[in-house]
Protein backbone atom coordinates (compact mmCIF):
# COMPACT_ATOMS: atom_id res chain seq x y z
CA UNK A 1 0.00 0.00 0.00
CA UNK A 2 1.38 3.39 -1.00
CA UNK A 3 1.93 5.81 1.91
CA UNK A 4 0.26 9.20 1.84
CA UNK A 5 2.30 12.43 2.05
CA UNK A 6 1.03 14.87 4.70
CA UNK A 7 2.64 18.30 4.85
CA UNK A 8 2.87 19.66 8.39
CA UNK A 9 3.14 23.33 9.36
CA UNK A 10 4.49 23.90 12.85
CA UNK A 11 3.77 27.13 14.71
CA UNK A 12 5.74 28.35 17.73
CA UNK A 13 5.31 31.50 19.81
CA UNK A 14 7.10 33.00 22.78
CA UNK A 15 6.01 36.02 24.77
CA UNK A 16 8.66 38.44 25.96
CA UNK A 17 10.15 37.21 29.21
CA UNK A 18 8.49 33.74 29.04
CA UNK A 19 10.28 30.93 30.89
CA UNK A 20 12.42 28.25 29.28
CA UNK A 21 9.68 25.60 29.47
CA UNK A 22 7.97 27.26 26.50
CA UNK A 23 11.12 28.10 24.51
CA UNK A 24 11.00 28.16 20.72
CA UNK A 25 13.46 25.26 20.55
CA UNK A 26 11.42 23.06 22.92
CA UNK A 27 8.22 23.73 21.00
CA UNK A 28 9.91 22.91 17.69
CA UNK A 29 11.32 19.69 19.08
CA UNK A 30 7.85 18.64 20.26
CA UNK A 31 6.34 19.33 16.82
CA UNK A 32 9.04 17.29 15.02
CA UNK A 33 8.60 14.47 17.54
CA UNK A 34 4.86 14.37 16.89
CA UNK A 35 5.42 14.14 13.12
CA UNK A 36 7.94 11.27 13.57
CA UNK A 37 5.48 9.41 15.81
CA UNK A 38 2.64 9.80 13.32
CA UNK A 39 4.88 8.52 10.53
CA UNK A 40 5.69 5.42 12.56
CA UNK A 41 2.15 4.64 13.73
CA UNK A 42 0.25 5.38 10.50
CA UNK A 43 2.76 4.56 7.84
CA UNK A 44 2.05 7.88 6.14
CA UNK A 45 4.84 10.34 5.38
CA UNK A 46 4.32 13.29 7.75
CA UNK A 47 6.72 15.96 6.54
CA UNK A 48 7.37 19.14 8.57
CA UNK A 49 7.75 21.66 5.75
CA UNK A 50 8.21 24.67 8.01
CA UNK A 51 8.08 25.74 11.66
CA UNK A 52 7.14 29.41 12.04
CA UNK A 53 8.77 31.32 14.88
CA UNK A 54 7.12 34.28 16.56
CA UNK A 55 9.39 35.48 19.35
CA UNK A 56 8.39 38.32 21.68
CA UNK A 57 4.80 38.10 20.41
CA UNK A 58 1.89 38.32 22.85
CA UNK A 59 -0.84 35.69 22.91
CA UNK A 60 -3.26 38.55 22.38
CA UNK A 61 -1.95 39.04 18.82
CA UNK A 62 -4.15 37.34 16.22
CA UNK A 63 -2.45 34.38 14.49
CA UNK A 64 -3.27 36.06 11.18
CA UNK A 65 -1.19 39.10 12.20
CA UNK A 66 1.85 37.24 13.49
CA UNK A 67 4.94 37.85 11.30
CA UNK A 68 5.95 34.19 11.33
CA UNK A 69 2.63 32.34 11.12
CA UNK A 70 0.47 34.92 9.35
CA UNK A 71 1.88 34.49 5.80
CA UNK A 72 1.13 30.73 5.94
CA UNK A 73 -2.56 31.45 6.57
CA UNK A 74 -2.91 33.19 3.20
CA UNK A 75 -2.19 32.19 -0.38
CA UNK A 76 0.12 31.12 -1.87
CA UNK A 77 1.60 29.50 1.27
CA UNK A 78 -1.81 28.35 2.53
CA UNK A 79 -1.85 25.60 -0.10
CA UNK A 80 1.52 24.14 0.92
CA UNK A 81 0.35 22.30 4.07
CA UNK A 82 -2.53 20.22 5.46
CA UNK A 83 -1.94 20.04 9.23
CA UNK A 84 -1.20 22.91 11.63
CA UNK A 85 0.65 21.66 14.71
CA UNK A 86 1.31 23.65 17.92
CA UNK A 87 3.06 22.42 21.03
CA UNK A 88 0.27 23.77 23.24
CA UNK A 89 -2.96 25.59 22.42
CA UNK A 90 -1.83 28.77 24.20
CA UNK A 91 1.07 28.89 21.71
CA UNK A 92 -1.56 29.41 19.01
CA UNK A 93 -3.62 32.01 20.86
CA UNK A 94 -4.75 33.16 24.29
CA UNK A 95 -7.96 34.68 22.95
CA UNK A 96 -11.18 32.67 22.73
CA UNK A 97 -12.42 34.98 19.95
CA UNK A 98 -9.25 34.41 17.91
CA UNK A 99 -9.46 30.65 18.51
CA UNK A 100 -13.02 30.54 17.14
CA UNK A 101 -11.91 32.54 14.08
CA UNK A 102 -8.89 30.30 13.39
CA UNK A 103 -10.91 27.12 13.92
CA UNK A 104 -13.61 28.18 11.44
CA UNK A 105 -10.92 29.25 8.98
CA UNK A 106 -9.14 25.88 9.18
CA UNK A 107 -12.40 24.00 8.88
CA UNK A 108 -13.50 25.93 5.79
CA UNK A 109 -10.10 25.35 4.13
CA UNK A 110 -9.92 21.62 4.90
CA UNK A 111 -7.07 21.93 7.38
CA UNK A 112 -6.46 19.96 10.58
CA UNK A 113 -5.32 21.42 13.92
CA UNK A 114 -3.15 19.43 16.34
CA UNK A 115 -1.94 20.32 19.85
CA UNK A 116 0.92 18.06 20.95
CA UNK A 117 0.72 18.58 24.73
CA UNK A 118 -3.06 18.44 25.15
CA UNK A 119 -3.62 15.44 22.78
CA UNK A 120 -7.09 16.66 21.86
CA UNK A 121 -9.09 15.26 18.96
CA UNK A 122 -10.38 18.43 17.33
CA UNK A 123 -12.54 16.37 15.02
CA UNK A 124 -15.04 15.67 17.81
CA UNK A 125 -17.50 17.96 19.55
CA UNK A 126 -16.01 17.04 22.93
CA UNK A 127 -12.51 17.85 21.69
CA UNK A 128 -13.52 21.27 20.42
CA UNK A 129 -15.30 22.00 23.72
CA UNK A 130 -12.17 21.06 25.67
CA UNK A 131 -10.10 23.26 23.38
CA UNK A 132 -12.37 26.23 24.01
CA UNK A 133 -12.08 25.68 27.76
CA UNK A 134 -8.29 25.56 27.56
CA UNK A 135 -8.14 28.75 25.49
CA UNK A 136 -10.60 30.47 27.83
CA UNK A 137 -8.33 29.62 30.77
CA UNK A 138 -5.29 30.86 28.80
CA UNK A 139 -7.13 34.13 28.10
CA UNK A 140 -7.94 34.51 31.80
CA UNK A 141 -4.33 33.75 32.70
CA UNK A 142 -3.15 36.39 30.21
CA UNK A 143 -5.38 39.00 31.83
CA UNK A 144 -4.10 38.07 35.30
CA UNK A 145 -0.49 38.40 34.12
CA UNK A 146 -1.27 41.74 32.48
CA UNK A 147 -2.93 42.99 35.69
CA UNK A 148 0.08 41.92 37.77
CA UNK A 149 2.50 43.66 35.43
CA UNK A 150 0.42 46.84 35.44
CA UNK A 151 0.15 46.75 39.24
CA UNK A 152 3.92 46.35 39.58
CA UNK A 153 4.43 49.17 37.06
CA UNK A 154 2.03 51.51 38.88
CA UNK A 155 3.52 50.67 42.27
CA UNK A 156 7.04 51.39 41.06
CA UNK A 157 5.96 54.75 39.63
CA UNK A 158 4.04 55.68 42.79
CA UNK A 159 7.19 54.99 44.83
CA UNK A 160 9.33 57.14 42.56
CA UNK A 161 11.07 54.17 40.94
CA UNK A 162 11.82 53.41 37.31
CA UNK A 163 9.41 50.68 36.13
CA UNK A 164 11.27 49.86 32.94
CA UNK A 165 10.77 50.52 29.24
CA UNK A 166 11.12 54.14 28.02
CA UNK A 167 12.80 56.65 30.32
CA UNK A 168 12.99 60.46 30.00
CA UNK A 169 15.75 61.97 27.89
CA UNK A 170 18.52 63.31 30.12
CA UNK A 171 18.25 60.45 32.62
CA UNK A 172 19.54 56.89 32.88
CA UNK A 173 18.36 53.90 34.98
CA UNK A 174 20.39 52.89 38.06
CA UNK A 175 20.02 49.85 40.34
CA UNK A 176 18.74 50.84 43.75
CA UNK A 177 19.92 49.22 46.99
CA UNK A 178 17.72 46.20 47.54
CA UNK A 179 15.01 45.84 44.91
CA UNK A 180 14.03 48.04 42.03
CA UNK A 181 15.51 50.67 39.76
CA UNK A 182 15.65 54.43 39.86
CA UNK A 183 16.77 57.24 37.59
CA UNK A 184 19.70 59.63 37.78
CA UNK A 185 20.87 62.40 35.42
CA UNK A 186 22.84 61.07 32.48
CA UNK A 187 26.44 62.36 32.66
CA UNK A 188 26.30 63.59 29.02
CA UNK A 189 22.66 64.11 28.10
CA UNK A 190 21.56 65.52 31.47
CA UNK A 191 23.56 68.75 30.98
CA UNK A 192 22.33 68.87 27.37
CA UNK A 193 18.77 69.35 28.66
CA UNK A 194 19.98 72.35 30.67
CA UNK A 195 21.61 73.78 27.54
CA UNK A 196 18.38 73.26 25.59
CA UNK A 197 16.50 75.23 28.25
CA UNK A 198 19.10 78.03 28.23
CA UNK A 199 19.01 78.33 24.45
CA UNK A 200 15.22 78.46 24.39
CA UNK A 201 15.13 81.18 27.05
CA UNK A 202 17.85 83.06 25.16
CA UNK A 203 15.53 83.35 22.17
CA UNK A 204 16.56 80.45 19.94
CA UNK A 205 13.72 78.73 18.10
CA UNK A 206 12.94 75.06 18.63
CA UNK A 207 13.92 74.33 15.05
CA UNK A 208 17.31 75.99 15.57
CA UNK A 209 17.86 73.99 18.77
CA UNK A 210 16.93 70.79 16.91
CA UNK A 211 19.50 71.58 14.23
CA UNK A 212 22.13 72.23 16.90
CA UNK A 213 21.42 68.86 18.56
CA UNK A 214 21.69 67.08 15.21
CA UNK A 215 24.97 68.87 14.44
CA UNK A 216 26.37 67.86 17.84
CA UNK A 217 25.40 64.24 17.20
CA UNK A 218 23.05 64.02 20.18
CA UNK A 219 20.76 60.97 19.74
CA UNK A 220 17.00 61.44 19.71
CA UNK A 221 15.14 60.35 22.90
CA UNK A 222 14.21 56.91 21.55
CA UNK A 223 17.71 56.29 20.23
CA UNK A 224 19.21 57.43 23.56
CA UNK A 225 17.20 54.67 25.27
CA UNK A 226 18.34 52.13 22.69
CA UNK A 227 21.93 53.32 23.08
CA UNK A 228 21.73 52.70 26.84
CA UNK A 229 20.32 49.21 26.27
CA UNK A 230 23.03 48.39 23.75
CA UNK A 231 20.60 48.13 20.84
CA UNK A 232 20.97 49.46 17.32
CA UNK A 233 19.42 52.83 16.59
CA UNK A 234 15.97 52.73 15.05
CA UNK A 235 17.10 55.03 12.29
CA UNK A 236 20.71 56.06 11.78
CA UNK A 237 19.74 59.49 10.46
CA UNK A 238 16.88 60.13 12.92
CA UNK A 239 16.49 63.88 13.45
CA UNK A 240 15.38 65.98 16.38
CA UNK A 241 12.14 67.87 15.90
CA UNK A 242 10.04 70.51 17.66
CA UNK A 243 7.55 67.93 18.96
CA UNK A 244 10.12 65.88 20.86
CA UNK A 245 11.77 69.02 22.25
CA UNK A 246 8.45 70.41 23.44
CA UNK A 247 7.60 67.10 25.13
CA UNK A 248 10.89 67.13 27.05
CA UNK A 249 10.60 70.77 28.09
CA UNK A 250 6.97 70.55 29.21
CA UNK A 251 7.26 67.30 31.15
CA UNK A 252 7.54 67.45 34.98
CA UNK A 253 10.29 64.83 34.55
CA UNK A 254 12.64 67.72 33.78
CA UNK A 255 12.47 68.76 37.45
CA UNK A 256 12.72 65.19 38.72
CA UNK A 257 9.02 64.46 39.14
CA UNK A 258 7.19 61.36 37.95
CA UNK A 259 5.00 62.43 35.06
CA UNK A 260 1.70 61.19 33.74
CA UNK A 261 -0.33 62.42 30.79
CA UNK A 262 -3.29 64.68 31.42
CA UNK A 263 -6.22 65.00 29.06
CA UNK A 264 -3.85 64.86 26.12
CA UNK A 265 -0.25 63.92 25.48
CA UNK A 266 0.46 67.63 25.10
CA UNK A 267 -0.43 68.29 28.75
CA UNK A 268 1.90 66.16 30.91
CA UNK A 269 1.20 66.36 34.63
CA UNK A 270 3.01 65.29 37.78
CA UNK A 271 1.96 62.05 39.48
CA UNK A 272 0.81 62.85 43.02
CA UNK A 273 0.67 60.73 46.16
CA UNK A 274 -2.34 60.43 48.45
CA UNK A 275 -1.43 63.72 50.14
CA UNK A 276 -1.40 65.59 46.83
CA UNK A 277 2.39 66.06 46.76
CA UNK A 278 4.18 65.42 43.46
CA UNK A 279 6.14 62.13 43.46
CA UNK A 280 9.89 62.75 43.12
CA UNK A 281 12.06 60.11 41.49
CA UNK A 282 15.30 61.82 40.46
CA UNK A 283 17.47 64.89 40.83
CA UNK A 284 16.12 67.71 38.64
CA UNK A 285 17.84 68.54 35.36
CA UNK A 286 16.90 72.22 35.81
CA UNK A 287 15.42 74.05 38.80
CA UNK A 288 11.74 74.92 39.06
CA UNK A 289 12.34 78.65 38.53
CA UNK A 290 14.08 78.01 35.20
CA UNK A 291 11.36 75.54 34.23
CA UNK A 292 8.85 78.32 34.74
CA UNK A 293 10.79 80.52 32.31
CA UNK A 294 10.97 77.63 29.84
CA UNK A 295 7.20 77.14 29.90
CA UNK A 296 6.70 80.88 29.52
CA UNK A 297 9.02 80.91 26.48
CA UNK A 298 7.13 77.97 24.95
CA UNK A 299 3.84 79.75 25.57
CA UNK A 300 5.11 82.91 23.91
CA UNK A 301 6.28 80.95 20.88
CA UNK A 302 2.92 79.18 20.66
CA UNK A 303 1.02 82.47 20.66
CA UNK A 304 3.61 84.41 18.69
CA UNK A 305 2.13 86.88 16.23
CA UNK A 306 5.33 88.61 15.26
CA UNK A 307 7.51 87.98 12.23
CA UNK A 308 8.99 84.65 11.34
CA UNK A 309 11.46 83.62 8.68
CA UNK A 310 8.77 83.48 6.02
CA UNK A 311 6.72 86.50 7.12
CA UNK A 312 9.14 89.28 7.99
CA UNK A 313 12.63 88.86 9.45
CA UNK A 314 13.17 92.66 9.20
CA UNK A 315 9.72 93.78 10.35
CA UNK A 316 10.10 96.89 12.57
CA UNK A 317 13.83 96.77 11.84
CA UNK A 318 14.05 97.97 8.24
CA UNK A 319 12.40 101.36 7.47
CA UNK A 320 11.95 103.22 4.24
CA UNK A 321 14.61 105.94 3.92
CA UNK A 322 12.18 108.12 1.95
CA UNK A 323 9.07 108.21 4.16
CA UNK A 324 10.06 106.39 7.37
CA UNK A 325 7.35 103.71 7.00
CA UNK A 326 8.03 100.10 7.90
CA UNK A 327 9.23 97.72 5.19
CA UNK A 328 6.85 94.80 4.68
CA UNK A 329 7.84 91.37 3.36
CA UNK A 330 5.72 90.36 0.37
CA UNK A 331 5.98 87.65 -2.26
CA UNK A 332 4.98 86.96 -5.83
CA UNK A 333 4.61 83.73 -7.75
CA UNK A 334 5.82 83.77 -11.33
CA UNK A 335 6.84 81.12 -13.83
CA UNK A 336 6.75 78.33 -11.21
CA UNK A 337 8.86 80.16 -8.63
CA UNK A 338 8.11 82.27 -5.54
CA UNK A 339 9.99 85.57 -5.17
CA UNK A 340 10.34 87.34 -1.80
CA UNK A 341 10.92 91.07 -1.52
CA UNK A 342 10.39 94.01 0.81
CA UNK A 343 8.09 96.90 -0.04
CA UNK A 344 7.49 100.16 1.80
CA UNK A 345 4.18 100.01 3.69
CA UNK A 346 3.60 103.63 2.60
CA UNK A 347 3.93 102.54 -1.02
CA UNK A 348 1.27 99.90 -0.42
CA UNK A 349 -1.27 102.35 1.06
CA UNK A 350 -3.79 103.96 -1.25
CA UNK A 351 -3.26 107.46 0.11
CA UNK A 352 0.07 109.30 0.31
CA UNK A 353 1.67 106.49 -1.64
CA UNK A 354 5.47 106.42 -1.38
CA UNK A 355 7.48 105.91 -4.57
CA UNK A 356 10.20 103.74 -3.00
CA UNK A 357 11.25 100.72 -5.03
CA UNK A 358 10.84 97.20 -3.74
CA UNK A 359 13.99 95.31 -2.68
CA UNK A 360 14.83 91.61 -3.07
CA UNK A 361 14.47 90.00 0.37
CA UNK A 362 17.60 87.88 0.37
CA UNK A 363 19.73 90.82 -0.75
CA UNK A 364 18.33 93.22 1.85
CA UNK A 365 18.54 90.71 4.72
CA UNK A 366 22.16 89.97 3.82
CA UNK A 367 23.10 93.66 3.70
CA UNK A 368 21.33 94.45 6.98
CA UNK A 369 23.20 91.56 8.60
CA UNK A 370 26.52 92.87 7.29
CA UNK A 371 25.68 96.38 8.49
CA UNK A 372 24.69 95.25 12.01
CA UNK A 373 27.69 92.98 12.45
CA UNK A 374 30.05 95.65 11.17
CA UNK A 375 28.78 98.11 13.77
CA UNK A 376 28.15 95.83 16.75
CA UNK A 377 29.84 92.49 15.96
CA UNK A 378 32.94 93.12 18.08
CA UNK A 379 31.03 94.50 21.07
CA UNK A 380 31.71 92.27 24.06
CA UNK A 381 28.66 91.18 25.99
CA UNK A 382 28.33 91.70 29.69
CA UNK A 383 26.91 88.82 31.69
CA UNK A 384 24.72 89.54 34.66
CA UNK A 385 24.79 86.63 37.10
CA UNK A 386 21.92 86.49 39.53
CA UNK A 387 22.78 85.16 42.99
CA UNK A 388 19.63 83.67 44.41
CA UNK A 389 18.39 85.05 47.68
CA UNK A 390 16.88 83.02 50.48
CA UNK A 391 13.22 82.34 49.96
CA UNK A 392 10.88 79.40 50.00
CA UNK A 393 9.02 79.98 46.76
CA UNK A 394 9.68 76.47 45.40
CA UNK A 395 8.38 74.76 48.55
CA UNK A 396 5.44 77.13 48.70
CA UNK A 397 4.61 76.46 45.07
CA UNK A 398 4.68 72.68 45.66
CA UNK A 399 2.46 72.99 48.73
CA UNK A 400 0.00 75.19 46.84
CA UNK A 401 -0.18 72.58 44.06
CA UNK A 402 -0.74 69.82 46.63
CA UNK A 403 -3.53 71.81 48.30
CA UNK A 404 -5.19 72.31 44.92
CA UNK A 405 -4.95 68.59 44.09
CA UNK A 406 -6.44 67.67 47.48
CA UNK A 407 -9.28 70.16 47.02
CA UNK A 408 -10.30 68.31 43.84
CA UNK A 409 -10.15 64.93 45.60
CA UNK A 410 -12.19 66.23 48.52
CA UNK A 411 -14.86 67.71 46.26
CA UNK A 412 -15.21 64.50 44.26
CA UNK A 413 -15.23 62.40 47.42
CA UNK A 414 -18.06 64.43 48.92
CA UNK A 415 -20.13 64.08 45.75
CA UNK A 416 -19.67 60.29 45.88
CA UNK A 417 -20.49 60.12 49.61
CA UNK A 418 -16.97 59.07 50.67
CA UNK A 419 -15.22 59.81 53.96
CA UNK A 420 -12.84 62.68 53.19
CA UNK A 421 -11.79 63.49 56.75
CA UNK A 422 -8.24 62.18 56.22
CA UNK A 423 -7.85 64.29 53.09
CA UNK A 424 -9.17 67.36 54.88
CA UNK A 425 -6.69 66.80 57.73
CA UNK A 426 -3.82 66.53 55.22
CA UNK A 427 -5.02 69.72 53.54
CA UNK A 428 -4.98 71.56 56.88
CA UNK A 429 -1.40 70.34 57.45
CA UNK A 430 -0.34 71.66 54.04
CA UNK A 431 -2.07 74.99 54.68
CA UNK A 432 -0.32 75.32 58.06
CA UNK A 433 3.08 74.55 56.52
CA UNK A 434 2.40 77.03 53.73
CA UNK A 435 1.56 79.70 56.27
CA UNK A 436 4.75 78.94 58.19
CA UNK A 437 6.91 79.25 55.08
CA UNK A 438 5.20 82.50 54.07
CA UNK A 439 6.17 84.04 57.43
CA UNK A 440 9.86 83.16 57.11
CA UNK A 441 12.33 86.02 56.40
CA UNK A 442 13.79 86.19 52.90
CA UNK A 443 16.80 87.89 51.34
CA UNK A 444 16.79 89.77 48.04
CA UNK A 445 18.69 88.23 45.10
CA UNK A 446 21.86 90.04 44.05
CA UNK A 447 23.33 90.65 40.61
CA UNK A 448 26.99 90.55 39.70
CA UNK A 449 28.02 91.99 36.34
CA UNK A 450 31.10 90.78 34.53
CA UNK A 451 32.48 90.45 31.02
CA UNK A 452 31.73 87.14 29.32
CA UNK A 453 34.29 87.27 26.57
CA UNK A 454 31.47 86.55 24.10
CA UNK A 455 30.99 88.92 21.21
CA UNK A 456 27.69 90.14 19.80
CA UNK A 457 28.50 88.37 16.54
CA UNK A 458 28.72 84.93 18.16
CA UNK A 459 25.26 85.38 19.70
CA UNK A 460 23.89 86.62 16.37
CA UNK A 461 25.30 83.62 14.49
CA UNK A 462 23.52 81.04 16.64
CA UNK A 463 20.10 82.70 16.34
CA UNK A 464 17.73 82.19 13.43
CA UNK A 465 15.99 85.23 11.93
CA UNK A 466 13.19 85.03 14.51
CA UNK A 467 15.70 85.36 17.31
CA UNK A 468 17.65 88.04 15.45
CA UNK A 469 14.51 90.09 14.93
CA UNK A 470 13.73 89.88 18.66
CA UNK A 471 17.30 90.91 19.48
CA UNK A 472 17.29 93.90 17.15
CA UNK A 473 13.85 95.12 18.20
CA UNK A 474 14.61 94.73 21.91
CA UNK A 475 17.44 97.22 21.61
CA UNK A 476 16.01 99.42 18.91
CA UNK A 477 18.65 98.58 16.31
CA UNK A 478 17.04 99.71 13.07
CA UNK A 479 18.12 100.48 9.53
CA UNK A 480 17.04 102.99 6.88
CA UNK A 481 16.98 101.25 3.53
CA UNK A 482 16.53 102.39 -0.05
CA UNK A 483 16.97 101.06 -3.54
CA UNK A 484 18.54 103.75 -5.68
CA UNK A 485 17.77 104.38 -9.35
CA UNK A 486 20.90 102.52 -10.41
CA UNK A 487 19.85 99.45 -8.36
CA UNK A 488 22.26 100.14 -5.48
CA UNK A 489 20.77 99.37 -2.05
CA UNK A 490 21.72 101.78 0.70
CA UNK A 491 21.53 100.68 4.34
CA UNK A 492 22.10 103.24 7.10
CA UNK A 493 21.79 103.14 10.87
CA UNK A 494 18.38 104.07 12.28
CA UNK A 495 15.37 105.65 10.55
CA UNK A 496 14.56 109.33 10.40
CA UNK A 497 12.80 109.75 13.75
CA UNK A 498 10.90 112.79 12.49
CA UNK A 499 9.18 110.88 9.72
CA UNK A 500 8.97 107.40 11.25
CA UNK A 501 5.46 106.03 11.35
CA UNK A 502 3.75 106.92 14.63
CA UNK A 503 6.63 109.10 15.79
CA UNK A 504 8.38 106.06 17.31
CA UNK A 505 11.88 106.78 18.63
CA UNK A 506 14.77 104.30 18.17
CA UNK A 507 17.91 104.77 20.26
CA UNK A 508 21.24 103.44 19.08
CA UNK A 509 22.64 100.58 21.13
CA UNK A 510 26.16 100.95 22.46
CA UNK A 511 26.30 98.43 25.34
CA UNK A 512 24.92 94.93 25.69
CA UNK A 513 23.93 92.91 28.67
CA UNK A 514 23.64 89.14 28.55
CA UNK A 515 22.01 87.51 31.53
CA UNK A 516 21.76 83.86 32.46
CA UNK A 517 18.04 84.06 31.81
CA UNK A 518 18.91 84.70 28.20
CA UNK A 519 17.94 88.37 27.95
CA UNK A 520 20.39 90.23 25.80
Amino acid sequence: MTSKIVNVLGATRLSKGADKSTSIERQGSGINGWADLRKTTTGDDYRVIHISEDSDVSGAVSPFERPGLGPYLTEPLLGTWQVLVVFRLDRLTRSIADFETVWKFLESNGKTLVSVAEQIDFGTTTGRLMARQLVTFAEYEREIIRARIKNAYDTARANGKYPGMQFPFGYMPVKLPGKGWGLEPHPVYGPIVGQIADRLIAGESLSAIARWLDTEGIPTPRNAVREYKGKKTIQQDAKWNQTSLTAILKSPAIIGETSINGESTHKPQALRDETGVAVKRAEPLIDREKWGRVKEALSQKATRRGPNVNRGPLLRVAYCADCGSTMILTSAYWNGKTYRYYRCSGELRMRDRCTAKRIAAEQLESQVEDSVLEEYGDEELTEVEEIAGVDYSTQMHELAEAIGALSTKIALGRVNGQDVSALEEQQRIHEHNLSELASQPISVPQKIERQTGEKFESVWKRLDWNGRNDLLRRYGITRRVKKEADGYISVAGGPNVDTIEGGEQHAELRAFTYTRSGQL
